[in-house]
């Protein structure tokens, strides 16, 4: 398979994959794509499960390759080629998590230059492409650049990945020296993800591993739920409009001391926290000066279709790295979630 590339276009590649992404934002990029996949799988005993590997070099504690794999529904030739292009256009389902054309190329070579991606439908060959932004770069003058053919090692490699081979492997190599250690590396994707994916986790079944270690969803410990009741104990509760129509869910919670992970404003759009860091502490505007306002945390689930969403609030800030809820979502949250904290 052929593409034409240009240094000037491997430059503005780099460009995009140097924007500010860390390990945690990067893999939860290309995990997404994971999480869509397998909400499409219709082999219920198979289990749907999303496999990340940080491996070392074996003389240091350096990333040697990062290793993101799935059992979802696998791509055929022509989703896996516009997959792997940057600025992908196949983004007509506005409720994928990946949904946004940029995420598994930026993601993956803000990681390290190259990248390998295998997939197999079921009933299908394997198909495979790799490219190393660095050769793109050596390039003086226009050319036609030919992807690796995939061969027999990779085929194994795939099957060690994904044992009932049929789903998606994505391997990146040559780690950039802005990575962390290995063995850090692993830690915060465990304590990160656990967050970021915690709903997926709960209500899925979608299994997470890094390395051997399966993830248990991130628990709010330490965290009184407001909006509980006996009736209720999950404390998710329907967040009006004006005309009593629901348009998300909420829940409010009160963290013991200054317990990080029970505060600000965090946005879940189909089970997937927006949310990168288990430190992230802001209360853009929607707590006052009390110490239980300063201590509390505001949870809104939406599902679905974000392009409603985002026509619903207008000045929201949807960016998965740093959302911020606008004043229209402010505006009807101060109505519904004073009564559970200013008590």
């Amino acid at each position: 398979m052929k593409k034409e590339f240009t240094r000037s276009t491997a430059k503005a590649f780099k460009s995009l994959a140097n924007s500010g992404y860390d390990l945690t934002e990067a893999v939860a990029d290309i995990a997404d794509n994971s999480v869509d996949a397998l909400r499409k799988v219709q082999r219920p005993d198979d289990g749907k499960n999303i496999s990340i590997q940080v491996e070392k070099a074996p003389d240091s504690d350096q990333i040697s390759r990062v290793v993101i794999a799935d059992n979802g529904v696998g791509m055929d030739e022509v989703t896996l080629r516009e997959a792997c292009r940057y600025g992908s256009e196949d983004h007509n389902d506005p409720s994928r998590l990946g949904e946004f054309g940029l995420g598994l190329n930026t993601a993956g070579t803000s990681i390290g230059p190259r990248m390998t991606v295998l997939s197999r439908m079921d009933n299908n060959s394997h198909e495979f492409r790799s490219w190393d932004l660095d050769e793109w770069d050596q390039n003086q003058t226009p050319e036609e650049y030919e992807f690796d053919q995939m061969d027999q090692t990779q085929e194994e490699l795939f099957k060690e990945y994904v044992p009932g081979n049929v789903g998606t492997v994505i391997i990146i190599e040559n780690i950039n020296d802005n990575q962390p250690a290995a063995n850090s590396a692993r830690s915060t994707l465990k304590r990160n993800l656990s967050r970021i994916f915690r709903r997926v986790m709960e209500e899925e079944d979608i299994n997470i591993r890094i390395g051997s270690v399966e993830l248990a969803p991130g628990s709010l410990e330490s965290s009184d739920i407001l909006t509980s009741s006996p009736s209720n104990p999950d404390g998710w509760m329907d967040l009006e409009d004006d005309n009593g129509a629901t348009v998300a869910s909420f829940r409010v919670i009160h963290g013991t001391g200054t317990e990080s992970r029970a505060q600000g404003f965090e946005w879940i759009r189909n089970h997937r926290s927006l949310l990168t860091k288990v430190s992230y502490v802001s209360s853009h505007g929607l707590f006052g000066r009390k110490e239980r306002w300063l201590t509390s945390g505001i949870f809104v689930e939406v599902d679905g279709d974000a392009d409603f969403y985002r026509n619903f609030f207008p000045d929201m800030n949807f960016r998965k790295t740093s959302p911020t809820p606008g004043e229209v979502l402010k505006e009807m949250l101060g109505k519904q979630v004073i009564p559970f904290v200013d008590t």
